[in-house]
């Protein structure tokens, strides 16, 4: 079952917990609360203009949001510890931070990219406490443990939670590029252990504000169009941040060194075909090196990556496109369909049409 909440019956609840209790309430528990007292609404909202709020000033534009409402399932405030905030069939999830919230360090298996919009608030990472300003940007890797508060009722952040899975697929050109900004993902999208972070100060760009303004609002149009969408203005949102960043800092350096991130780079770009004899003999390593260095860099043999790269693939075929099965088995790398259904089966647990059906019903 769907329950929905908007922006601002979601703040409203906090603050009477708040001036009821005189503590912040776990944001979990206050779901939970407004479930069993039935404060939510049955039914979707009304959405706002929201062509009027992409043209409008900063003004209308935070008062405009509180009308905008999300979509909850009841599953959530039972398996909460595994409850998926992107939707089967999305790229990415695009969230919002509420003021008086308690707050704990917590790690998930996402990228979070949190954009302070306007105001501030602290950002913990370990036992590190970092104040972000208005403008900042702060890309945080999956699993490494932070959290966030604001410091004002008037703040506002816009958390953007991206599956690792999403970049290997989608964003592959900026992978292939060489920036701080693709250094950071790759060394943290292979290897899976390093908690990392990367703080950009924007000096409050407006190109790259107007550019999280439409992938936030972007999440409350759900339909065929959805992922085109939301993946054109994170990668506008990318180009942005490389383009107008003031300067940026992060707590630990990219471990992978600048000739590991170029054999990364090759198998991206050619994981269809490559063999490690082909990447050995362009690399000068020996075949045995060369799988002992990527199992070390990547966690997994070579042979298991370039099969994790063509199942990624697939499965975001399957999820955002209406190719067949032949068709996808052709563009992943496989001669034969029945063979890449053998491969995905395994992989997936299920067959590729029921995984499309499963996923998207």
């Amino acid at each position: 079952m769907q329950f929905y909440l908007t922006i601002e019956m979601i703040q409203t609840q906090i603050d009477r917990f708040r001036k009821d209790s005189l503590s912040d309430p776990d944001f979990g528990s206050l779901l939970k609360k407004i479930c069993q007292q039935r404060l939510y609404s049955a039914r979707k909202p009304e959405l706002p203009d929201l062509t009027r709020l992409r043209r409008e000033e900063d003004s209308f534009f935070f008062c405009g949001i509180k009308k905008l409402y999300f979509e909850f399932s009841k599953e959530m405030l039972f398996f909460k510890e595994v409850y998926d905030f992107v939707r089967p069939g999305s790229s990415l999830f695009v969230a919002k931070e509420f003021y008086g919230t308690k707050t704990f360090l917590h790690s998930h298996d996402c990228y979070e990219i949190d954009f302070i919009l306007r105001g501030k608030c602290e950002f913990t990472f370990r036992d590190e406490k970092i104040c972000l300003n208005e403008g900042d940007c702060c890309f945080v890797s999956p699993h490494a443990r932070h959290s966030l508060r604001l410091s004002t009722p008037d703040s506002c952040v816009l958390p953007v939670m991206v599956k690792p899975e999403t970049f290997k697929a989608i964003f592959s050109s900026l992978l292939e590029s060489e920036n701080v900004l693709s250094k950071f993902f790759k060394s943290t999208l292979f290897n899976r252990t390093e908690e990392n972070y990367l703080l950009f100060h924007t000096n409050n760009s407006f190109e790259i504000r107007q550019a999280m303004k439409e992938l936030f609002l972007s999440e409350f149009q759900i339909d065929q169009y959805y992922n085109p969408h939301s993946i054109y203005w994170l990668n506008l949102f990318f180009i942005s941040i490389l383009r107008n960043y003031r300067d940026f800092n992060t707590f630990l350096d990219c471990a992978s060194e600048s000739g590991y991130s170029e054999i990364l780079n090759y198998i991206q770009r050619n994981y269809r075909t490559v063999t490690i004899n082909e990447l050995a003999k362009k690399f000068n390593y020996s075949p045995s090196y060369l799988s002992k260095m990527i199992r070390q860099l990547t966690g997994e043999s070579f042979t298991s990556l370039i099969r994790t790269m063509k199942m990624t693939k697939a499965g975001d075929m399957l999820l955002n496109t209406s190719l067949s099965v032949e068709a996808i088995s052709g563009k992943t790398g496989y001669n034969s369909a029945d063979h890449f259904t053998r491969v995905f089966k395994k992989y997936y647990g299920m067959p590729p049409q029921k995984y499309r059906k499963e996923k998207l019903k």
